[in-house]
């Protein structure tokens, strides 16, 4: 478990998360910007008393959490502590690669991990900053499943418009003051009462705005709204003309960002429709606000598994050269999956693949769907990956359902790359001296030797004199009677398919037997 915690300028929401799932959540009227009208103690106050509240309602104690996975104004110099910007392009691998740990024993025992704010450069210069919005921008790219070249306006304290690339990279962004300038307006000005964020919008009104200010500026714009109201004009057309008048001019800005690229927008209704209505709606998209509100939670929850991957990355691998042995589950039976590899478990076997029917009698989205069962049966207790994955698409289906490992049937450079990106254990098939060294070369953690049965010991050992980075794994034509032999032969594992999941004895409910079959390789290994 672990907790998400997004901290703005007045507002902080904790979430108590167990995977990608939320237990229960809090937020406090308190912020970063409570360090200027109160004091840092009373902010890191403030922040102890939510997470004790947060925890003593869910009955969880602080030692079960792993962390507080955090964004926004706490990595700020008015927040917890100062964290430093990254540079541009960033995606969401980035922001796992720059998280910053820290401790603050006087809050709580839990370890704070700050995701990086990004910056962009003008030469040695620094041209502008964001915060907060980088997780934003991964939780939307995940909740809109959005995979294109694309512009994301997120309108609120400060107008974020945010180039992103197909791939879900941020490759440049501008802030606007737009949204600070209508608050200052409706809040603290002549006009605070005669406007408002609460309106009925009025479309011909936000246009006038837009065309006043760009005709006599912004500022004649703001005055001529205490002329109409001296008219007779009311809140909601005075409010209406107040947003076009602002957010016209970042509307220039957004159409020479956005070229042909399709234009998302966020942020609360009436900013939203102004902009849409400004814009032009024929490539434009609005999101609800529902996204919005999900869209750090959703950011921090991916951020979380990337770094969840990789740091239990070391105890897979760990784990493979001491069991030495893999199950690899071909075209189950939904009914009879579970109580199988539970069977597989007491018989000793610790990792099992579940391999991805190239036949396409099981879907891919079957196949992860098996996975994902596996993995929140078995937990930690077993490591659960896919096999005969060839297709970034299968990758990233396993990932999502919690798999470990990669398992390929032949060298693919990109499945590599992906993989362990991810945080992934990566096992590509080879078989000749060249495949093995261009699996190396691109990242593999292990590499199966396919087919196992047709080389000789002294193949085994002629390949890993000049390739000793080189982790074998024999796969294809292993039995109980030669596992043993192919681990005296060199390699590190092995990898056991239907002489192990023996479809036979799963399909006459002989569990009993099954398990004493996979105890058999269990001990034939070690």
């Amino acid at each position: 478990m672990y907790i998400a915690m997004d901290m703005g300028t007045s507002n902080t929401r904790l979430w108590l998360c167990r995977g990608d799932k939320v237990i229960s959540a809090k937020k406090g009227a308190f912020g970063a910007g409570s360090t200027k009208s109160h004091s840092r103690e009373y902010l890191f106050n403030s922040l102890r008393s939510l997470i004790d509240e947060l925890l003593s309602e869910s009955s969880v104690s602080a030692s079960e959490l792993k962390c507080i996975m955090v964004s926004g104004m706490a990595g700020s110099e008015i927040g917890l502590c100062d964290i430093s910007h990254i540079p541009l392009p960033a995606d969401i691998y980035t922001l796992a690669d720059n998280v910053t740990s820290k401790a603050f024993p006087e809050i709580t025992e839990i370890p704070f991990v700050f995701v990086p704010g990004l910056k962009k450069m003008d030469g040695e210069n620094l041209a502008d900053i964001m915060r907060g919005e980088e997780t934003e921008v991964a939780g939307i790219l995940n909740l809109m499943n959005l995979q294109e070249d694309c512009l994301l306006v997120l309108p609120g304290t400060h107008n974020k418009i945010i180039s992103v690339s197909k791939s879900g990279e941020i490759t440049d962004f501008h802030t606007t003051f737009s949204g600070e300038l209508i608050n200052g307006i409706i809040n603290n000005s002549v006009l605070t009462g005669d406007v408002s964020h609460e309106f009925e919008i009025n479309q011909a009104a936000i246009f006038a705005g837009s065309e006043y200010a760009k005709k006599y500026g912004t500022n004649a714009a703001l005055f001529h709204i205490r002329v109409m109201m001296k008219n007779g004009k009311d809140t909601d057309y005075l409010s209406s003309f107040l947003y076009g008048a602002v957010i016209g001019k970042d509307t220039l800005l957004i159409h020479r960002l956005a070229g042909s690229k399709r234009i998302y927008i966020g942020g609360r209704k009436n900013l939203r429709r102004a902009h849409a209505f400004l814009l032009g709606e024929e490539n434009v998209t609005e999101f609800h606000e529902d996204i919005a509100n999900c869209a750090v939670l959703s950011g921090l929850i991916q951020i979380y598994k990337l770094i969840s991957a990789r740091d239990e990355r070391a105890r897979i691998l760990s784990s493979i050269e001491i069991e030495k042995l893999i199950a690899i589950i071909r075209a189950p039976e939904k009914q009879s999956f579970i109580p199988a590899i539970q069977a597989l478990y007491d018989g000793g076997v610790r990792l099992a693949e579940i391999t991805y029917d190239r036949t396409r009698k099981q879907s891919a989205e079957f196949t992860a769907n098996l996975i994902k069962s596996a993995v929140e049966t078995f937990g930690e207790d077993m490591f659960i990956g896919a096999g005969t994955v060839t297709t970034p698409e299968e990758v990233m289906l396993t990932y999502n359902a919690g798999g470990k490992s990669i398992i390929s049937p032949n060298c693919d450079a990109e499945i590599i790359k992906l993989t362990k990106k991810l945080g992934l254990v990566s096992i590509p098939a080879a078989f000749t001296p060249t495949e093995i060294a261009d699996a190396i070369k691109a990242g593999a953690d292990f590499v199966k030797l396919f087919p196992a049965d047709q080389v000789s010991a002294g193949y085994v050992k002629a390949v890993s004199a000049p390739l000793s980075d080189a982790k074998l794994l024999a796969v294809g034509g292993v039995d109980v009677s030669n596992a043993g032999e192919m681990i005296k032969r060199g390699f590190c594992g092995v990898g056991i398919g239907s002489n192990l999941y023996d479809k036979k004895l799963i399909q006459e409910g002989k569990f009993t037997e099954l398990s004493e079959l996979a105890k058999a390789y269990a001990e034939a290994v070690k």
